[in-house]
């Protein structure tokens, strides 16, 4: 099944004999429909289900005994398929018979557009036994725009419908209306950290709007094909035929506060002049003309905020992220990177030859040297791994911005960051955390355990740090009751790493992402030089959705040490070692960076 059709009804059995006849003459036939009865009423419900089973189509309904709204009922039907496009229907329309073709072929010839929409007219349901079925000429939407100060708003609304023989090809937009719009699976699951088409939160109204500011956000493009129509009762002239209520109008100026403060930024005050005008125009209008309702909104807007610094951040998160092109195919199912500088062993290439010539998948070793000046690393590594990518630098640039520069060398479908200080204890461990990200989707990284050269596990995965966790490492504080009790918390002490298990960060010494991940994060944070860059890379990808797991039943070998900490005098330590110096700095640019923003945390209530 190439296309989902999801359909949300709330006693809209009048209108479906025109939709479902409309549906049964469309010329692109590789769909299935997904029907949601969302609170009608038990004749209502009885009447679908009889002119659905009469249509003749293939279908599926779901019913809700209350009205859920227009998201969450979405979201619902989302879940119920996996289909790679998904098509949006409103009860009070209807196709034209190439509608779900044009689209769909729009979408297949533009892989960097998530959302497409056609030229949507208004029809005249009145008129609907007329000769042209009530079709008009004039425009329901042509998409969704954003104006000087700020205010989205359907293009063309209200205006004639472009002629079709005028419009050859499809026009860039903000976004498409939530009338009959066409998304891209693969761009919803990008755009949003709840794995739905919409923001869940939003019950109904501007919930379009959210979801085309941050498929725009993540990089993704929309369009209008013109040539694709379709018809849709809303409004006809200069009043509604279907008044909005008080709940309605409540709830389009909730979301509009919520939209506000999920997307906002000060230079928009640069691009849209006009906002602080529109906002303050808007709310001196209701609060003179709905005080009650005016300051409800408010109310719950203010309940609500720290769900808003969330998803805040998430979007703030969706700017840094890199979409890629469309890709090649990968070269390997693996790419394993490590990045060394003077620390190349025997034993770890010897036992990363070994893993590779058992696993039963592509697997490419890349090693990346930061100029060491104590071995012939090309040499040492093709002795014992003829088939690796060396990349030679010309300088030590840590160990983030190092394996950037090696996993760009491979195409691959993961990527393991190992480091050279380990060695592959256990046969198939490859495999393993890659069967593991294939079986688990919603999974953007996996971590095996580390464990000593005396079998002792060590405490890799943890909570996210307060400002002050250096000095309960690095101080005698650290010694101290609440020292201790800091330690024990961030370092999960609490959990017996026998089970797998949703945690905030791993260390980066062994940490395997699928490239779907790894390319939406542009790999690591190049500004951290040592350390931290982990944490940050841990916290990106919560950020953006997916679960982090450590998988205990995966063990490698690792001889920890850490290079900041080789020197007990604290003065001569920051003196003398650039480690502790580049610890230092990282964690001032962590803090900095991420300083009064929610943690995605994997444990909320037992957060450090």
């Amino acid at each position: 099944m190439k296309l989902a059709l999801q359909l949300v009804l709330r006693d809209g059995a009048v209108y479906l004999p025109y939709l479902l006849d409309s549906l049964k003459r469309q010329s692109f036939r590789d769909w299935k429909l997904f029907v949601l009865d969302n609170g009608s009423v038990a004749e209502e419900w009885s009447t679908v289900q009889r002119l659905l089973a009469d249509s003749g189509l293939p279908y599926e309904t779901v019913r809700e005994a209350v009205n859920t709204g227009f998201a969450p009922a979405h979201d619902r039907l989302f879940a119920l398929h996996d289909a790679e496009f998904v098509q949006l229907l409103n009860q009070d329309a209807f196709l034209e018979p190439d509608f779900l073709e044009k689209l769909i072929n729009h979408l297949a010839a533009h892989p960097g557009c998530a959302a497409v929409s056609g030229a949507i007219g208004r029809w005249d349901f009145d008129g609907r036994d007329a000769a042209d079925g009530g079709r008009t000429d004039r425009a329901d939407t042509l998409g969704i725009a954003m104006t000087w100060y700020g205010a989205v708003h359907d293009i063309g609304a209200g205006g004639p419908l472009p002629r079709v023989s005028e419009v050859a090809t499809a026009w860039p937009v903000l976004g498409v209306s939530g009338c009959l719009p066409m998304y891209r699976r693969l761009a919803l699951l990008e755009a949003g950290p709840w794995r739905t088409i919409f923001n869940p939160h939003y019950f109904a109204y501007k919930e379009d709007v959210d979801l085309s500011l941050r498929l725009e956000t993540a990089g993704w493009t929309a369009a209008t094909v013109p040539a694709a129509r379709a018809y849709h009762r809303r409004t006809l002239g200069p009043a509604r035929t279907l008044p909005w209520s008080a709940v309605a109008r409540r709830l389009s100026y909730r979301n509009h506060l919520w939209v506000l403060a999920t997307h906002w930024r000060p230079r928009d005050l640069l691009l849209r002049p006009g906002m602080p005008f529109y906002e303050s125009a808007k709310a001196a209008m209701w609060l003179f003309k709905a005080p009650r309702a005016f300051f409800a909104v408010w109310r719950e807007t203010w309940r609500a905020r720290q769900r808003l610094r969330r998803e805040r951040a998430f979007v703030r998160e969706l700017r840094r992220t890199v979409r890629p092109a469309d890709a090649e195919e990968p070269e390997a199912d693996l790419a394993v990177v490590s990045v060394c500088y003077n620390e190349l062993d025997d034993r770890y290439l010897a036992s990363l030859a070994s893993a590779i010539r058992t696993a039963r998948r592509r697997i490419v070793p890349v090693i990346v040297d930061n100029a060491s000046d104590r071995m012939q690393v090309e040499a040492l590594v093709w002795s014992k791994l003829p088939e690796a990518v060396v990349v030679l630098r010309d300088g030590n640039y840590g160990f983030g911005r190092s394996s950037n520069r090696g996993a760009a060398e491979v195409r691959a479908s993961n990527y393991l960051m190992l480091n050279p200080d380990t060695a592959i204890i256990e046969p198939g461990t490859f495999d393993r955390l890659c069967d593991w990200l294939d079986t688990h989707p919603n999974c953007g990284l996996v971590a095996p355990r580390l464990v000593g050269e005396g079998g002792t596990t060590a405490e890799t995965c943890r909570r996210y740090p307060k400002w002050y966790a250096p000095l309960t490492q690095r101080t005698s504080l650290g010694h101290t009751a609440w020292g201790r009790n800091y330690s024990d918390r961030f370092l999960m002490r609490e959990y017996d790493r026998q089970a797998p298990r949703e945690v905030d960060w791993v260390q980066g010494s062994a940490m395997c992402l699928p490239a779907r991940v790894w390319d939406r994060l542009g790999g690591f944070d190049d500004r951290f030089w040592l350390y931290y860059e982990d944490i940050d890379l841990c916290r990106r990808v919560r950020l953006l959705g997916y679960d982090l797991t450590y998988l205990p039943q995966v063990a490698i070998m690792h001889a920890y040490g850490r290079a900041s900490a080789r020197i007990r005098n604290h003065l001569l330590n920051f003196l003398r070692s650039r480690a502790t110096r580049g610890h230092i700095m990282s964690w001032m640019r962590y803090h900095l960076k991420w300083r009064c923003q929610p943690e995605p945390s994997a444990d909320a209530d037992a957060r450090p």
